[in-house]
């Protein structure tokens, strides 16, 4: 994709024979996220926070620092994921830093709250929303995938309750995973300052992406954790007047879920809204429902605020507040042929698109809010293999265009993570893709298409 081509919507010139895709999918029911196996239902309020915390070469030394710092009775699980085999004395010498029981995983186990759980490296990992399990080692698993495994567990299982934490290593390939797919639903992303890091291409790779919550010293990290997910209500739970509770009905798990609780007063979302408009130029009153409040709420957790009136002020005397709110509204969630009956549809329309068109001629088709772009290759990819079995067929031009800076980078970049196997026909991955570092990307030939 190249910047000259990324054009505002509205500047965007359409000739009388293209056709434009929804700008926005048919929504999710209410309170659903979508993933790489279609919605997901958002996990109950009272469940167990999952914490990943993953590194390689110094990771040890990183948690020596840190699991002293973990509360003992907090609610918190732990699961560590070591990218590399580490030395297995100091390892053992762990249990000696934490007053948290300390779990070594060998096949599986069931998460409880207060519990370090030191996953074994080189394995793929399966998950419940009670227990992991981990499969049969595998020395060729390439570093990439496994961290794209994990950070998938993670989404599926918890989502906005969930975090990641990257500590130190040596692999700055590894740290291309797609870090903001975690933040978009709900989850937080927390890195180990490099400069105190053992080995910091990791931490600096992930940090690069520009989807990362905080970055801070090992021994801070613990205290971060219990300000984004405190024991009893969560940050953010309740989006109304301080202090005052939601009338929701409670989930079964007993509890409130954040993202759906009607707010005990509404003009201060307005109030909030209104603000960003002011400041940024941008008007989110067409962002509504659970979206927008768990993205509301995301960003309270991260600053230990409980309410939205002590949000408000958060965003009056925080600096880059404002814009990092309006970045969070932001930001996209894409997935690979997202609504199979729109695809559907487009296929049918193909034929009569392609009609009575040349050489001489151009099939343009506008996907306008593409997020990270895979929206956009999907409709390529339709276009292309239609083209493929014509005689003389036409060129092929899809225009993608997003608010998102970051959006549009990813998307251009067309590098995405190995879970994308789950939404994409095995035959259209090994024509439009080529594995690239544990991942796929879009091939050169597909991403010229997309402009």
């Amino acid at each position: 994709m190249r910047d000259k081509h990324v054009f505002p919507a509205r500047e965007l010139p359409l000739p009388p024979t293209s056709i434009r895709m929804p700008s926005t999918p048919p929504a999710p029911r209410s309170g659903a996220r979508i993933g790489a196996h279609g919605p997901m239902a958002d996990p109950p309020a009272g469940m167990t926070p999952w914490i990943g915390i993953v590194g390689e070469e110094g990771l040890v030394e990183a948690l020596e620092h840190l699991l002293p710092t973990l509360p003992a009775d907090h609610g918190m699980a732990y699961l560590v994921l070591p990218l590399m085999v580490p030395d297995e004395a100091r390892l053992e010498g762990l249990r000696a830093r934490t007053p948290l029981p300390l779990v070594r995983v060998a096949r599986r186990a069931r998460i409880e709250p207060d519990h370090v759980y030191l996953l074994p490296a080189g394995t793929v990992l399966a998950a419940t929303p009670e227990a992991i399990e981990a499969g049969p080692d595998d020395p060729a698993t390439g570093l990439r995938p496994r961290l794209d495994a994990f950070l998938d567990l993670l989404i599926r299982q918890r989502g906005p309750r969930a975090a990641a934490v990257v500590l130190s290593g040596h692999d700055a390939d590894a740290g291309a995973i797609d870090v903001g797919r975690l933040r978009a639903h709900g989850g937080v992303v927390i890195v180990q300052d490099p400069s105190e890091a053992a080995q910091a291409a990791l931490p600096r790779a992930v940090i690069a992406s520009g989807m990362v919550d905080r970055v801070l010293p090992a021994a801070r990290i613990g205290a971060r954790l219990r300000e984004c997910f405190p024991s009893g209500a969560p940050p953010g739970r309740h989006l109304g007047a301080a202090g005052s509770a939601s009338a929701a009905e409670p989930d079964a798990a007993g509890d409130t879920d954040p993202a759906t609780a009607p707010t005990a007063d509404d003009a201060l979302l307005r109030q909030l809204l209104d603000l960003l408009r002011r400041r940024t130029g941008r008007a989110f009153d067409g962002y509504g429902g659970p979206a927008l409040r768990r993205r509301i709420a995301r960003r309270m957790r991260i600053h230990g605020v409980a309410t939205l009136q002590d949000y408000l002020r958060t965003l009056d005397t925080r600096p880059g507040e404002t814009e990092a709110l309006r970045d969070e509204l932001w930001l996209p969630v894409g997935t690979f042929f997202r609504d199979p009956s729109a695809f559907a549809a487009l296929r049918d329309e193909l034929p009569s698109l392609f009609q009575h068109k040349g050489p001489a001629d151009v099939v343009r088709v506008w996907v306008a809010a593409c997020a990270t772009g895979e929206e956009a290759y999907s409709v390529a990819m339709l276009l292309a293999d239609h083209a493929r079995g014509l005689a003389t067929p036409p060129a092929v031009q899809v225009f993608a265009t997003d608010v998102a800076p970051e959006a549009i980078r990813i998307a251009r970049e067309g590098l995405y993570p190995a879970s994308i196997r789950a939404s994409i026909p095995a035959e259209s991955l090994q024509r439009h893709f080529v594995a690239e570092r544990g991942a796929f990307r879009v091939r050169r030939d597909l991403r010229k298409l997309v402009m």
